[in-house]
């Protein structure tokens, strides 16, 4: 009897150990499909995420191009608050894009909005503080706001700076930029200095020579100014412009020889000149005018024979000069005018006593042929001029030649 019951418990045991495992097996497949289902949910979410990610980040993307694009169409049209919206815009969806920032800068700096162009600038600045291209508006800006000494410190780092494409082009832009704003500031000599810096860099042409002539003489530099005209004529011959620019500056510079020689040539070119240039009566008058002074020289460097020729016709035209001037002054002249008189001013009554002492010189050939009467004969000659343009009014034909030389400073030399 106890060894059935036994054995019958023996049995149960067995039957509920297997049982046991068989609901842990269970929980455990339970389990493991519950975390990978869990798994591939969490995989499919990611993956939608992804997706729309992406896709939200691709449509930013080009909106940002957009708007981008848009701002610079703008830009190019002239229309600098419609592209300022559009690159805000632009921004937004693409807040780290440079290319935005600075076009925006630009966009701001045409519309004038100074001080926010500015701020955007300086903070590209900090970045590239190189970059030529954000100097030369740094430098824009401070002229502006009227900064003189930031400004041109600014276009100097723009000068030095990096460009991109033709870096030597924009950096000659820069300095004659800055040249004509030292010019406007009346810092010519600085403006001379970057003007010879830039044309020792530059290219030989006739085009660039010219204009390097232009802004050296609009910086006071008459004299290098000259040169410049002369190399683009050597350049070409027929280059009209740098032709009538030289002649007339050799003319105003008293160098007669130089202005005969380059007004020579400019009326063969004049039919190549454009319709802001003078006609030919202009040229012709100033060529006429130094061809006549070069026969009316009394430079030193004149052979003693033909100084002693030139001395003669000058005074000659000189002493009728004086005498047409001293007699407004004679008594009952109608054209004494409101002069007392009758009574001669000082400066004529000393010329009269140096005329009557000159004439024992011009009737005696050889008295001429002496340097220190030559210097004589030729300062009163220059100084009848000057006294009778005082008196008696602006002279005209070889008086007026004749005065001309007398302010040059190569008229007795």
């Amino acid at each position: 009897m106890e060894g059935e019951i036994e054995a019958s418990a023996n049995s149960g045991g067995t039957s509920d150990g297997s049982s046991l495992n068989l609901a842990k097996r269970k929980i455990i497949l339970r389990d493991s499909a519950t975390l990978m289902i869990l798994a591939l949910a969490t995989l499919i979410l990611y993956a939608i995420t992804s997706f729309l990610f992406r896709s939200f980040e691709t449509r930013r993307a080009e909106l940002g191009k957009k708007y981008a694009a848009r701002g610079a169409v703008a830009l190019r049209a002239g229309q600098p608050e419609q592209a300022i919206a559009a690159l805000r815009v632009a921004q937004s969806y693409a807040p780290d894009a440079r290319t935005n920032h600075l076009l925006l800068a630009e966009a701001l700096a045409e519309a004038h909005h100074t001080e926010e162009a500015t701020n955007y600038f300086l903070s590209l600045r900090e970045l590239t503080p190189a970059d030529g291209f954000i100097n030369l508006e740094l430098a824009r800006m401070a002229r502006e706001k009227g900064e003189t000494r930031q400004a041109i410190d600014y276009y100097r780092a723009a000068s030095l700076g990096n460009w991109q494409g033709d870096g030597l082009t924009r950096r000659r832009e820069v300095q004659l930029e800055l040249s004509d704003y030292l010019v406007q500031n009346g810092q010519r000599a600085a403006a001379r200095a970057e003007l010879l810096v830039s044309a020792a860099n530059a290219p030989e042409t006739g085009a660039l020579d010219t204009l390097f002539g232009d802004k050296l003489q609009a910086a006071n530099d008459p004299n290098d100014a000259l040169t410049y005209y002369q190399k683009a004529v050597k350049l070409d011959r027929h280059d009209f412009s740098a032709l009538l620019k030289g002649g007339r500056l050799a003319y105003a510079m008293g160098d007669y020889d130089t202005a005969d020689k380059l007004l020579t040539l400019a009326p063969r070119e004049e039919s190549r000149a454009s319709a802001s240039e003078p006609d030919e009566a202009e040229v012709t008058s100033l060529l006429q005018d130094s061809e006549r002074i070069q026969r009316l020289t009394l430079s030193k460097n004149l052979p003693a024979e033909d100084r002693a020729e030139h001395i003669r016709t000058a005074a000659g035209i000189a002493k009728q000069r004086f005498d047409e001037c001293a007699a407004k002054f004679d008594a009952g002249s109608p054209d004494a005018g409101s002069q007392d008189t009758g009574s001669e001013p000082s400066g004529l009554q000393s010329l009269k006593t140096q005329w009557q002492t000159a004439a024992k010189l011009l009737n005696r050939r050889s008295s001429l042929q002496n340097a220190a009467n030559q210097d004589s004969m030729a300062q009163l000659v220059f100084d009848t001029e000057i006294q009778t343009s005082k008196l008696c009014g602006a002279p005209t034909g070889d008086d007026a030649l004749l005065l001309l030389l007398a302010k040059s400073r190569h008229g007795a030399r």
